[in-house]
């Protein structure tokens, strides 16, 4: 009996880490190298389709679709290491679409943000399929991208649906890097 409640205590012990971590990992400044981030290529995109790469993907996002992965809250964030630039000036295209809905939401916006610098101001329509963000990086550099996305909205709030209560903004489908 005695090994049960060490084996139950020991699970326990571990749950608890694992959340502490996880909660300590989110709590720090992202950019810090320390923690290990996927490269992105330049020229190469990264699809997200089927669950695929989402190291990339910190936080802020929902599960995995079949297509990509929808922003779920009014913050987002993306992490990579960047691979293959010759140069210091690049452009991350980030593909997918806006969450819309005609008559009563007819924008996405989304503020671009990396080490507390404001890189862009997107406004989405009806219609966008990507949009681009100047970085001044380097080979090798860090990067976390931190989107804010303030019109994200839950569809049961829109009346579509009663289920949904996710806030989506912006549906995430592959990114790349070019210079």
């Amino acid at each position: 009996m005695r090994r049960f409640y060490l084996t139950i205590a020991g699970a326990a012990i571990l749950v608890a880490s694992f959340f502490g971590t996880s909660w300590f990992l989110e709590q720090q400044d992202l950019s810090n190298k320390t923690v290990i981030y996927p490269p992105l290529v330049r020229g190469q995109a990264l699809s997200f389709q089927d669950g695929a790469n989402r190291r990339v993907l910190l936080s802020g996002w929902s599960g995995p679709e079949s297509w990509g992965v929808w922003s779920d809250g009014t913050e987002a964030k993306l992490g990579f290491v960047v691979s293959g630039l010759t140069g210091k000036t690049a452009k991350i295209v980030i593909s997918g679409g806006p969450f819309i809905i005609a008559g009563k939401l007819p924008q996405q916006k989304i503020e671009v943000w990396s080490s507390n610098i404001k890189l862009a101001d997107i406004v989405l329509t009806t219609g966008t399929k990507e949009f681009s963000v100047p970085l001044n990086v380097a080979n090798g550099d860090t990067v976390v991208l931190r989107l804010l996305l303030p019109n994200a909205t839950a569809p049961k709030d829109l009346q579509i649906g009663n289920i949904d209560t996710r806030k989506l903004a912006f549906a995430i489908t592959s990114i790349r890097m070019d210079e």
